[in-house]
């Protein structure tokens, strides 16, 4: 049951029940008499279909009769089931308990029993006859999502489950053992493997002992080793070894037609038999509709080739040519039409009829066009060579065959009856083998053994002897192929070698074709010795080898395989009945994939206790603990300390057979106890352990020692159950119930005199034996009380109502109070006025004076103008009216009070406190008086401070009269002293307002400021209030000064502050800066003669960035940049000049180099020497030397000036195209030393 607790619903297929019993639910009615009056009846309901073991079937249960004791009750009724492993008796479905629920265990049939407790005697229960119901559980058998098993012959078995069980077995037939073969798992009947035998169709029924059966069909889907075969016209094979087929008849084969409806093959129980030339493809299903699913195809070709042909024939002949195909259906050509044509039919097209024209050799071909079953179209051209011969010849010059084989000549002759004569040179290679027509004009030859030998025919014709030969040569052929070993095992991304053996060795054509018939598993090369195959993924599949003499083909099995990772059993723990006697374990096998070893030792870790063998079935020696080890036989791969295993923990146990309690029927009274034990048997069982369990916990309960307690009356069953092995013993047990409290339809009432009323009596519990009582009064002068509970009053007082029980004198009372009613009410006062918050006291008179209840409730109309308290004081509270009532409790006699509240303005407040008003304007004030709601007089007195400034009247409006201050107040009218004022400035308004600037744009972090005038100038307020129209964009000051915070446009107002809101408005637009990426300079270099200028000039890019430019120059003692970007040489050296922006500081600095001649003048003597150089060059720019005069003075390279004869000179220094001049005067060399000043420039 349990399985199928684990199944899904949405996996449950019910498939083919047909039970020969009665199903639960049929709708029988049982009816039986009993002697005592008591008739049940037991109702299955409708009949249904069941979704799930899960669903309980629903029994209705009736009465009829009275038992001894004049009852009916259903609390009486045991119920019992004949077969607990059919169904067992669940809970009850109503209050009732006559609906019960049977709950499914396993199929078959039983019954369903109930007896009545009609009476009891000495504590013993007394039962009614047994009244019974058939009822039937179907076989259910559930097989997944599909509707039929699919399996093949290599996977692991299907699994299915059914609600069977070991106490009623299930026996399996099917109609076709060479398809599939079931077993069920004999430990519980629950599940059952199917295992695929061979492809085809078939029906499984399952058979329970009692007789109910189901069936389920099974599909075990065909496959095939090879998935393209080759079949000439007129030969058959047979494909089935290449098929899961066991027997032919058990699928359905099928070929298809060629696009014009022809057949190309047949195929009959797997014998393929070649028709005509043509690609198709043929099927194999287990489904006579040929579903895809259950179907597998191949693709057959039969080739194109000659079935008819003349290898030689005369002059003058002609000879019809026939092909695997119609003649017209061939496009055909000859390679030498004066040597051999082609016949053309009526339609002006040939046939491939021949027609001998010359002596010569012609080749004839014969051309097909198609469309493959890929979709593409196709050319296939065969071809024949034909000898034409005159006067005598012989129809093959050169003829090959294979040992064994035969051949025919014919003599080629114009003379019928010339003598024809037949030798062979060597006949141990080639022999006659028999005469074929007249004249010895053609003769059939046999190849004997390998080698070459010569025909020789003779023709002798008047006396003329011609000879013409034929070369013979005799080859070697194939017989047979061997592929060594015939099959392998390899890992996958492994490689291995297998031998090709052709016998004989000798065979001449030794051409052999390799192929993989799924290469998406393995791959193979070779050639006519050997082969190397590769395996590619896990999975089996055949590597053919194909000669090409014969086509004869040899075949290795190949099995790639994946490493085993884990073994895992369907269970590892297993708590079992040494009854039971075996249980069988099955195994997964991981990764589940094609090419994993599913072969598995079994081992048994106690033999004495169980034994396992090579399927797992366990077989139970004795009680006691074992594990079963099931573990991978796979030595493919080095699994290091062992293959992959796991194991399951076996504990057999003697079970429970019977159960004996101390007590069997017992009768006890509600709250006793009882104390319960069990006796065991066997008393050495391996679980004695039982569980207590009370039908009836409403009645008694019972703890797990055994302790029972009464809690309830009525009838209860006391179960003990075997913890382990279901194994049960009852005893029933009836409570008896005594009346535990009266409950009176009133506990306490209040009536007038004179007046009745009835009360009632509730014995509780409900389920008392005796609920009889009777009625007492306590004071009969009060009132009195008859046997039905009437009651009737007679003077005033209390008085108690008592029902007594009879059975153990419980008193149910109720509490009488009898009054005296009232008359009439009046009060002291009918109307009063008050003031806020003053008090009033009501004061009712309620007669007659001795009346039982003179209460009254008082009420007001309105609390918010005047409240009441429980004595009749009135507060008043606002303004307004009210009516105060008085009501008497007794009777609701009425009599009102009518009170006016006076509320005085408790304070009052203007629209505002202070202002600006302009000469001759008005206004109205606004008050509000916050009690206005609740004041009686809201009127105001107005007032002016000065009315030459500010007028007021009667309505609160006011006048400007003349420029200055003056304070309006307005107090209230009812002399309360509330009162309110405000400041009124009149003014000389401003008209207009103007700014000094109407539109600017400014980039974030800009700021400008603005100043404001006002109109006309005698305005009083000449001050303005400053606003952004959005903070968030430009952000203003009350100086005017605007700050730019974000892109946008905003509006910048000046607003009048004398009240009059004239505004003016400057708009702002703030840009988002834009940064400086680059500054171009439009020099890269400045080389420059010391105190010369230059102008440069420089852009910021992007252009629309708006940073300033400016200039700098890293040392000012060489040279100075105007802002400009004037560029001043003063002094000698090198330093940059920089350009950059403004804000981000993006630069770019230019090189400059201030260059100078070291003296621009020097005087020598004769032949003196003094060196010049150009300073501030640097060393990357050479400076070349000349001399305007070298009879004066020379100058090296490298400036060295020499001074030759007196005179004067110039030398110039040129360096990067700049020219420096230094002028030289050379003088006589004098006889007295004298000193020569230098006058050195720079």
């Amino acid at each position: 049951m349990n399985t199928f607790k684990r199944l899904k619903t949405r996996w449950k297929i019910m498939i083919g029940m047909v039970a020969f019993a009665t199903v639960f639910g049929i709708g029988m009615l049982i009816k039986v008499v009993a002697a005592n009056d008591i008739k049940l009846s037991i109702n299955m309901g409708e009949e249904m279909v069941f979704e799930d073991m899960d669903t309980p079937f629903v029994a209705y249960i009736g009465i009829s009769g009275k038992d001894e004791a004049g009852e009916t009750s259903y609390e009486k009724i045991v119920y019992e089931t004949s077969n607990s492993h059919i169904f067992t008796v669940g809970e009850f479905m109503n209050e009732e308990k006559s609906i019960i629920q049977l709950l499914p265990v396993a199929a078959g049939k039983a019954k369903l029993n109930a007896r009545y407790i009609v009476d009891v005697k000495d504590g013993e229960p007394v039962y009614s006859k047994v009244f019974s119901g058939d009822a039937t559980v179907p076989l259910i058998i559930d097989i997944g999502s599909e509707a039929s098993i699919k399996t093949t012959t290599t996977a692991d078995p299907v699994t299915i489950f059914m609600n069977g069980s070991i106490h009623n077995s299930i026996k399996w037939t099917y109609s076709r053992p060479d398809v599939v073969e079931v077993k069920s798992d004999p430990l519980t009947c629950q599940t059952a493997t199917v295992t695929g035998v061979g492809a085809g169709y078939t029906i499984v029924t399952g058979t329970t002992a009692d007789g109910l059966f189901a069936n389920f069909p099974v599909y075990v889907d065909p496959s095939l080793t090879l998935n393209e075969f080759t079949v000439k016209s007129g030969q058959s094979i047979d494909i089935l070894p290449y098929t899961n087929v066991k027997n032919p008849e058990a699928v359905y084969w099928k070929a298809d037609k060629d696009a014009n409806g022809n057949d190309v093959v047949t195929i009959n129980n797997g014998i393929l038999t070649g028709i005509s030339t043509g690609e198709v493809y043929i099927y194999i299903s287990c489904d006579p509709s040929f579903d895809e699913d259950r179907t597998v195809k191949a693709k057959v070709s039969v080739p194109f080739d000659w079935l008819d042909t003349v290898s030689t024939m005369n002059v003058g002949n002609e000879y019809q040519l026939k092909t695997t195909l119609n003649s017209s259906s061939i496009t055909w050509s000859t390679s030498n039409k004066d040597v051999v044509s082609l016949k053309l039919t009526s339609t002006g097209t040939p046939d491939g009829t021949v027609y001998g024209v010359a002596e010569g050799t012609a080749v004839i071909y014969a051309t097909r066009s198609y469309t493959n079953l890929e979709g593409a179209v196709v050319s296939e051209t065969i071809q024949h060579t034909i000898n034409v011969v005159d006067a005598f010849g012989i129809s093959n010059n050169e003829v090959t065959i294979n040992k064994g084989e035969t051949f025919t000549l014919t003599a080629l002759t114009s003379n019928e009856n010339a003598t024809i004569s037949w030798a062979v040179a060597d006949n141990k290679i080639v022999d006659f083998a028999t005469v074929t027509t007249k004249n010895n004009i053609t003769e059939t030859f046999r190849g004997l053994k390998k080698g070459d030998t010569t025909i020789v025919v003779t023709q002798v014709s008047s006396g003329v002897l011609k000879t013409v030969t034929c070369t013979v040569h005799v080859l070697e052929p194939v017989g047979s192929l061997t592929i060594d070993p015939a099959s392998v095992m390899i890992p996958v991304k492994s490689s291995t070698e297998v031998k090709l053996f052709i016998n004989p060795l000798n065979a001449d054509n030794q051409n052999i074709k390799w192929a993989s018939n799924d290469p998406s598993i393995a791959t193979v090369k070779g050639d006519s010795l050997s082969a190397v195959i590769t395996g590619v993924s896990g999975g089996d599949t055949t590597i053919t080898a194909i000669s090409e003499d014969g086509l004869y083909i040899a075949y290795c099995n190949v099995s790639v395989r994946l490493p085993v990772e884990q073994i895992k059993l369907n269970v590892h723990n297993v708590n079992i009945d040494m009854a039971t006697e075996k249980y069988q374990l099955t195994y997964t096998v991981y990764p589940q994939a094609e090419g994993v070893n599913q072969d598995v030792t079994w081992t048994s870790s106690n033999t004495s206790v169980l034994t396992v063998d090579e399927k797992g079935l366990v077989t139970f020696k004795k009680p006691g603990y074992a594990t079963v080890y099931c573990q991978s036989t796979d030595k493919t791969f080095d699994y290091g300390t062992g293959a992959p295993f796991d194991l399951c923990e076996f504990y057999i146990k003697k079970p429970v057979t019977k159960i004996e309690l101390n007590h069997t029927n017992e009768k006890v009274d509600v709250g006793s106890e009882l104390l319960f034990t069990a006796k065991i048997t066997p008393n050495d069982a391996s679980n004695p352990n039982v569980i207590w369990s009370s039908s009836n916990t409403s009645v008694a309960t019972i703890d797990s020692g055994g302790y029972m307690k009464a809690v309830g009356s009525g009838y209860a069953a006391i179960l003990c159950k075997s913890e382990s092995d279901g194994i049960t013993a009852v005893c029933n047990v009836y409570v008896k119930q005594g009346v535990k409290e009266v409950v009176l339809s009133k506990s306490e009432i209040s009536v007038r005199k004179g007046n009745d009323f009835y009360l009632s009596a509730n014995i509780l519990p409900d389920n008392a034996d005796n609920k009889r009582y009777s009625w007492v009064s306590s004071d009969t002068r009060v009132a009195t009380v008859d046997d039905s509970g009437h009651v009737k009053t007679l003077a005033t007082g209390v008085v108690t109502i008592s029902a007594i029980a009879d059975d153990n004198g419980m008193i149910g009372k109720c509490i009488v109070t009898v009054t005296e009613p009232v008359d009439s009410i009046t009060l002291n006062s009918s109307a009063e006025t008050l003031l806020k918050d003053s008090k009033f006291l009501i004061i009712p008179t309620v007669l007659p004076l001795d009346a039982t209840d003179k209460s009254v409730v008082f009420k007001t109309s309105d609390p918010n103008v005047a409240t009441v308290d429980s004595e009749g004081l009135v507060t008043a509270k606002k303004g307004g009216n009210c009516v105060i009532t008085v009501t008497t409790n007794e009777r609701g006699l009425v009599a009102s009070c009518n009170i006016t509240v006076i509320e005085k303005v408790s304070d009052v407040s203007l629209d505002t406190s202070e202002m600006f008003l302009n000469v001759g304007a008005t206004k109205v004030f606004k008050t509000s008086i916050s009690n206005s709601d609740s004041a009686t007089d809201k009127r105001m007195l107005w007032a002016s401070s000065d009315p030459g400034v500010v007028s007021v009247d009667q309505y609160g409006r006011i006048t400007g009269v003349g420029v200055g201050s003056a304070v309006v107040s307005a107090t209230a009218a009812d002399g309360g002293g509330a009162s309110a004022s405000c400041l009124v400035k009149v003014v000389n308004p401003v008209r207009s307002i103007s700014i000094n600037h109407s539109d600017e744009t400014l980039y974030v972090g800009d700021s400008i400021r603005l100043s404001a005038e006002t109109y006309p100038a005698d305005a009083t307020v000449k001050s303005v209030k400053w606003t952004s129209s959005n903070d968030n964009i430009a952000y203003v000051d009350q100086d005017g000064e605007v700050f730019a915070k974000a892109p946008g446009k905003v509006w910048i107002s000046a607003t009048s502050e004398d009240g009059n809101e004239i505004k003016a408005f400057c708009t702002i637009r703030v840009l988002d800066n834009v940064s400086a990426t680059r500054v171009a300079v439009n020099a890269k270099e400045i080389f420059i003669l010391a105190g010369n200028g230059r102008q440069l000039s420089a852009t910021i890019y992007p252009r629309t960035a708006n940073e300033d430019l400016l200039w700098m120059s890293t040392d000012t003692s060489i040279a100075n940049v105007s802002s400009d970007g004037y560029v001043s040489t003063v002094g000698v050296g090198e330093c940059e000049i920089i350009a950059y922006s403004s804000r981000n500081a993006v630069q770019t600095a230019i090189p400059l180099y201030s260059v100078a001649i070291s003296k621009t003048k020097i005087t020598m003597e004769q032949y003196d020497t003094f060196q010049l150089y150009v300073d501030g060059s640097p060393s990357k720019y050479k400076v070349s030397y000349r001399t305007s005069n070298p009879r004066v003075c020379t100058i090296s390279a490298d400036g060295l000036v020499t001074a030759r004869q007196a005179g004067t000179t110039t030398v110039n220094a040129t360096v990067n195209g700049k020219t420096m001049t230094c002028t030289v005067t050379v003088v006589d060399i004098e006889d007295e030393p004298r000193v020569i000043p230098y006058k050195l420039d720079n």
